[in-house]
């Protein structure tokens, strides 16, 4: 029987005409993505260079009516976009600015998702395209996810954006839903998931451990359980942010060789623990081993007071990750409410309100030992600079001083150096629950506020919040929530408050009532005609919002009549939540000559 001709027995598989197309869509379009990334960061960088320039050489003179009418734009803008907010939850805001920016990061990575994803046969939206190429995106975006959560952060010193900032949260979610695109198209396909494949394939396995991983990290970072349990908190987000880095990595590298989208986030992981490790090393190598002493204050409120280590500088409103080993190898922060004067005698002190955790136990140490080991890490954050303005404003309330105190001290020491400041007038504010609370801050406020320079004008008004009867009602949203009650003050004890209260005149201090925001601000704004005015708060959630609330959109367009251009930084925090609102103002960065 003659065999058939070998041509009709054997029929080749026609290539697949969208595989190639695919794939260098899938390789071009997260490069792209990066290129609009890396060219607004650029952007805010430049932005951010000009705006410390001209921060650095700006002086007080008369204002023409051009430069009033381009600066009220431009504080229109700010405040429409930074102090307009939206509510979430109890205790927790975003403003416009944050929804935009996270709402724009993810049309983008949407764009680029489903972008021509038409096939050769004219099908729309073809899975093939969009599905796997959603995975590849979501894994270009580890190293920018891992540089914004790092602590020595390239992206905030080029932006002045601090790491702690909760922008790294649109990432997050963003990328969480590109994963999820790839969920969901191998969830279609029964066979891409059978029990064989899952047994025998590695790439799936590590894809999965990575999935399981970081949803475990999406629970736990949950803001509640995330501040109820921080130490193990650390742990978890420690060990289950390896599996995810790691199982990333293998799934892209086995599946698709496309490893070097998640290897430059493992490498920014390890080099900023790396970094921190060592700098912890070096302080600790030139410090002795009891280096800090805890103080007492109160009841529920403790001064930390340590040697500055050789090689440790800092800018006023920084903090700093401290470790006690005596009392847990987990670092918490605190910020830094002394001055870095460049002396070796400089000392770092910290103001802590202590609550359940590691400050509970630190202060159960003190009963046994007032000399303690500490290990430093730091500095970190990016405080608001406070030069280039005619007026500054700072509001704390309870241990918000730790952060308003420095940028204080640094003013006044700037002043009587001789530096040539526009600044003429500095209005401190603090709501504080007991007088005994003043001597706190009592000994370097009266050494900052004596030979002040003439063309300076300082006001401070301390609030203390009332009698024991009414303490609840006064300071419900103004000073830190207590774990517990501070022993009430008498009267006698409030006025034998002395040194800061009979310092100088510059010093009143009122009792049993809060300030009135709007009324102190535009009582302050009325004394800067025609410039600039910063207003730094640092404080629980009522009184940020009082703040901001003063300075919304009641003021739209006042700049126009001579009031100042406002830029307003607002740190609030609480028993349950941290949460820092910057006023950065793009727009400042943008324009800064008509701030």
């Amino acid at each position: 029987m003659p065999q058939p001709n070998s041509s009709f027995a054997t029929v080749a598989k026609a290539p697949n005409p969208d595989r190639d197309i695919r794939v260098a869509r899938a390789a071009e379009y997260p490069k792209q993505y990066w290129y609009l990334l890396a060219s607004f960061i650029a952007l805010v960088s430049l932005c951010r260079i000009l705006s410390l320039v001209y921060a650095y050489t700006r002086r007080s003179r008369e204002r023409s009516i051009a430069w009033r009418l381009s600066s009220t734009v431009v504080n229109a803008f700010r405040i429409i976009v930074f102090r307009l907010t939206v509510p979430v939850g109890r205790s927790h805001i975003v403003n416009l600015a944050e929804i935009f920016l996270g709402v724009m990061y993810l049309t983008a990575m949407l764009t680029w998702t489903l972008i021509n994803t038409t096939n050769t046969m004219g099908l729309k939206f073809d899975p093939m395209y969009w599905a796997n190429r959603a995975a590849t995106m979501a894994a270009s975006q580890f190293p920018l996810l891992v540089a914004l959560g790092m602590k020595n952060n390239i992206i905030s010193f080029l932006t002045g954006v601090s790491f702690e900032k909760d922008s790294s949260k649109s990432t997050l979610c963003g990328f969480r839903t590109f994963l999820t695109f790839r969920q969901i198209k191998l969830g279609l396909d029964k066979k891409t998931i059978s029990p064989t494949l899952l047994r025998e394939e590695r790439w799936l396995q590590c894809g999965i451990l990575a999935m399981t991983s970081l949803t475990v990290l999406s629970i736990v970072s949950i803001r509640p359980l995330r501040s109820s349990r921080y130490d193990m908190f650390k742990v978890v987000h420690f060990v289950f942010g390896t599996i995810v880095l790691l199982g990333a990595y293998f799934h892209m590298q086995i599946e698709a060789q496309l490893g070097h989208y998640v290897w430059p986030a493992i490498l920014l992981w390890a080099l900023d623990r790396v970094l921190r490790w060592c700098r912890m090393l070096l302080f600790a190598q030139f410090s002795s081993s009891d280096n800090a002493s805890i103080d007492v204050l109160s009841p529920n409120f403790m001064r930390v007071t340590a040697d500055k280590p050789r090689f440790f500088y800092w800018s006023p409103g920084q903090c700093a990750y401290l470790t006690i080993p005596s009392v847990g190898l987990v670092a918490h922060p605190f910020t830094i409410s002394s001055v870095d004067t460049k002396s070796k005698q400089d000392k770092l002190i910290f103001l802590i309100r202590v609550h359940d955790g590691f400050t509970r136990r630190v202060l159960n140490k003190v009963e046994n030992s007032r000399r303690t080991r500490l290990l430093l890490d730091g500095p970190y954050s990016s405080p608001p600079v406070t030069r280039g303005f005619d007026g500054v404003v700072l509001i704390a309330g309870g241990t918000g001083v730790a952060f308003t105190l420095p940028l204080l001290l640094d003013l006044l020491q700037q002043s009587k150096q001789g530096k040539h400041l526009p600044c003429r007038r500095i209005l401190f504010i603090w709501a504080i629950r007991d007088a005994d609370h003043i001597n706190w801050i009592s000994a370097p406020l009266v050494d900052a506020l004596s030979d002040l320079p003439k063309d300076l004008e300082v006001s401070i008004k301390i609030y203390i919040t009332g009698s024991a009867t009414r303490r609840e009602e006064l300071s419900e949203d103004w000073e830190d929530k207590d774990s517990g009650t501070d022993t009430p003050t008498t009267d006698s004890e409030k006025l034998n408050c002395d040194g800061i209260l009979t310092a100088s005149t510059v010093v009143n201090v009122k009792q049993g009532e809060r300030p009135d925001f709007p009324s102190l601000l535009h009582a302050e704004m009325s004394n800067v005609k025609d410039g600039r005015m910063g207003v730094n708060v640092c404080g629980p959630f009522g009184l940020a919002e009082g703040v901001r609330s003063a300075l919304g959109a009641p003021q739209i367009g006042t700049v126009m009549t001579g009031q100042p251009s406002i830029v307003l930084h607002v740190e609030t925090f609480g028993m349950v939540s941290v949460r820092v609102y910057l006023d950065i103002t793009f727009v400042d960065v943008l324009f800064p000559a008509v701030n």
